[in-house]
């Protein structure tokens, strides 16, 4: 069994703790997303923006 995003409704999605819990849980693996911005730098992110997460609005994502 997976974890999605971690521990997906319980923790933060893509967080260390979610990622923490999944294993603690003794799922199998852990589904999570990496994109890459537009500075070239990789992040756990699922959406395209990051409206859901801050208080901002925009595209840091490729």
């Amino acid at each position: 069994m997976l974890g999605h995003q971690g521990v997906y409704g319980e923790l933060p999605a893509n967080s260390l703790s979610g990622f923490r819990k999944a294993i603690e849980m003794g799922l199998d693996g852990i589904e999570t997303d990496l994109h890459g911005t537009k500075d070239g730098r990789i992040v756990l992110m699922h959406d395209d923006d990051v409206a859901m997460t801050t208080l901002s609005e925009g595209s840091l994502l490729r």
